[in-house]
């Protein structure tokens, strides 16, 4: 997506997928890069790939309330009497979604790794180290009821709803909330990143 100074949604729809391995992301992310401007999706930890390529998609500046429509002939015209037409409603309230939660590491198992993570910064192998866990549970209800109580909760300026298609036919589904910018990189190449932990302002040149 282009910069912008405000925030921005966006609402896009695509067939075409590309689910790249730890091994092979580094060579496919240069292969569709720079005009890769239409592929949307995550990388997680793991450096696992799911991406997908925008056929159509809206994008609106919440800080113009201007909208950019990208699509074949008609969508444009779709989008615009449907925008003429909304009613916005607010979220009605939904009982908890998640259940049978569960923790990936237990308690010993998750201060382990804090101890070899600290081991590491002592050697001098790494300055800091992001460690995490996971939360499993079961869903009640559909994705985009979650997303919206997220949203709600948590108003961070950089939020997604993603459902991906697989080769099986079933969907991975990632609703994610951040407060911070891993990287964004510009047309000319000039890199952003906006991490709200283990930094701090920079000295004066």
């Amino acid at each position: 997506m282009p910069a912008s100074s405000g925030r921005r949604s966006l609402l896009a729809f695509g067939t075409e997928t590309a689910a790249p391995s730890a091994e092979e992301l580094p060579a496919w992310l240069e292969s569709v890069w720079p005009g890769g401007a239409d592929w949307f999706g995550m990388i997680e930890y793991e450096l696992t790939g799911y991406f997908f390529r925008a056929e159509r998609s809206v994008i609106v500046d919440h800080s113009t309330g201007g909208l950019e429509i990208r699509g074949e002939p008609g969508w444009h015209e779709l989008v615009e009497a449907a925008v003429a037409d909304l009613v916005v409603e607010e979220p009605q309230s939904i009982t908890p979604v998640l259940t049978d939660l569960c923790v990936r590491d237990s308690r010993a198992e998750y201060l382990s790794k804090v101890a070899a993570a600290k081991e590491e910064i002592r050697r001098g192998n790494s300055y800091e180290v992001c460690l995490t866990t996971a939360v499993c549970g079961t869903l009640h209800g559909d994705a985009m009821s979650a997303y919206r109580r997220l949203r709600s909760a948590n108003r961070a300026p950089f939020t997604q709803l993603l459902i991906l298609p697989e080769a099986d036919g079933g969907t991975v589904e990632v609703l994610s909330t951040s407060p911070e910018r891993f990287l964004s990189v510009a047309p000319d190449g000039t890199m952003r990143s906006e991490p709200i932990k283990g930094t701090r302002p920079g000295a004066p040149p």
